[in-house]
């Protein structure tokens, strides 16, 4: 069987994509970057990319050895129609380590033709995270394009606000002792990504190479969901008039969604958000929460949200969506502070009362959580017949590894909720009612239908 090349294309009747010079420096090569934003550009623009790498992730160097290729296998409905669609990626034409290849990519980074550099944010580590690899490298590409008194790039922040990134490009600077001025002309763009993709396993890549007759080491399988919105101004991807809004609807309706979702789904005994969304009890569940909890302490006019709702459960209840609950639904920790406090806050100020069914979920995701073990530098929780792998931040994970689920309901519930690493610098026991409301949760998840198969 034969390794996927750009040489091979045409043996496999694949439409080989025309070149095009590069014009975008991509920092990084997550699943979001490459089976969401690589996808766009590919199926919707001629532009040509440049990957960037940014850690000792193997992806990296697998990348590379494909030509810069890589299958993304599309699957579910769309306008109630099946979608089973197979896309060989062609759009990445170069994988360029700046450690190694310290004098191309200055080259590149002066090069004015490149006008947009692409970031997105650590899925797992929570969508406001940065790494100061990724800033170094923004920073130098300003400052090689300054030296080369050449027009700066856009730099497209993806899931995360551009103003957080412009701040630490500026900090950054000062402790080079330049002045914020160095970023003159570099515009700093938000953009919010929507859809699923993830890598897949290997049992399930292997019975796809099979099928396809060809090795793809890094096959994406994707819903067909897609989207990635910006700034207007910005020509790349979407460009809307109020990105806040596209952001508020992702982290307060789409994101909250899932956490409503995940942690009881999961105790429900269902393995994937298909399952989830089939359990009657579970579906009634989150839409009595989002009609009387979610939706009326949103800061977006009706009619988006609205929209927002209908798009959310589309995907939620796509039949064909066999991705583990916990695939969808990373950083429920670590986006908790911009996905449900908020809302939380909102209802207690308004009913002076908790919201029930997002406490519930609260209570149930940290008792999940307290669970969390490491294995090989991988995160699980205990299941029915095996382990499932859990996507946060891991300094978040590794503050669970010393709880346990069989603590104590008050003990439990304390730890967890005074901890402020966990939330962004509060302690939620300050919230009134939220202790005592997830300890008695906590003890009545011991002794109902909502246990843990182990």
């Amino acid at each position: 069987m034969k390794s996927i090349t750009r040489a091979i294309l045409p043996d496999y009747e694949i439409d080989v994509r025309t070149e095009t010079p590069v014009s975008v420096l991509q920092l990084g090569a997550s699943p979001i970057l490459l089976g969401l934003a690589d996808r766009l550009l590919d199926s919707e623009t001629d532009r040509s990319v440049c990957v960037i790498r940014t850690s000792n992730d193997k992806v990296f160097d697998t990348l590379k050895e494909q030509e810069g290729l890589l299958t993304l296998l599309v699957r579910g409905e769309e306008k109630d129609t099946t979608v089973k669609r197979e896309q060989v990626l062609q759009c990445i034409r170069r994988v360029l380590d700046p450690a190694v290849e310290a004098n191309d990519f200055d080259r590149m980074a002066a090069d004015e033709t490149i006008d947009t550099v692409l970031f997105a944010a650590d899925e797992d580590a929570g969508t406001e995270n940065l790494y100061v690899r990724d800033i170094e490298l923004m920073t130098r590409i300003i400052l090689r394009r300054k030296a080369a008194n050449a027009a700066m790039p856009a730099i497209v922040c993806i899931n995360i606000p551009a103003a957080k990134v412009k701040a630490a490009v500026a900090e950054y600077l000062d402790a080079m002792g330049l002045k914020p001025e160095c970023m003159d002309g570099c515009r700093f763009v938000s953009a919010v990504a929507e859809g699923f993709v993830t890598l897949a396993d290997p049992a399930e890549a292997i019975r796809q190479c099979e099928k396809m007759n060809y090795k793809d080491a890094l096959i994406h399988i994707a819903e067909p969901y897609a989207r990635i919105s910006v700034e207007t101004g910005c020509d790349l991807f979407t460009a809307v008039d109020d990105i806040e809004t596209v952001r508020i609807a992702k982290d307060r309706i789409f994101d909250a969604g899932l956490f409503l979702i995940a942690a009881l789904g999961f105790l429900h005994g269902n393995a994937t958000l298909g399952d989830c969304m089939r359990d009657t009890p579970l579906r009634e569940n989150v839409g009595r929460a989002f009609m009387d909890e979610l939706l009326p302490h949103l800061p977006i006019k009706k009619e988006d949200a609205d929209k927002a709702v209908i798009t959310a459960f589309g995907r939620y209840e796509n039949a064909l969506n066999d991705n583990h609950i916990f695939e969808c639904a990373r950083g429920l920790l670590s986006r908790f502070p911009r996905t449900v406090l908020p809302t939380l806050e909102a209802y207690i100020d308004e009913h002076f009362a908790l919201p029930p069914k997002l406490v519930m979920a609260i209570s149930a995701t940290l008792w999940l959580y307290a669970d969390v073990r490491k294995v090989d530098n991988v995160y699980l929780l205990p299941a029915a017949e095996d382990s499932v792998v859990v996507h946060d931040d891991p300094y978040i994970l590794d503050q669970c590894l010393t709880l346990a689920s069989d603590m104590p309901s008050e003990t439990l519930a304390y730890a967890m909720l005074a901890d402020r690493s966990l939330w962004d610098g509060r302690d939620l026991r300050e919230i009134e009612g939220l202790e005592e409301a997830v300890s008695d949760n906590m003890s009545m998840l011991r002794t109902t239908d909502y246990e843990k198969k182990q």
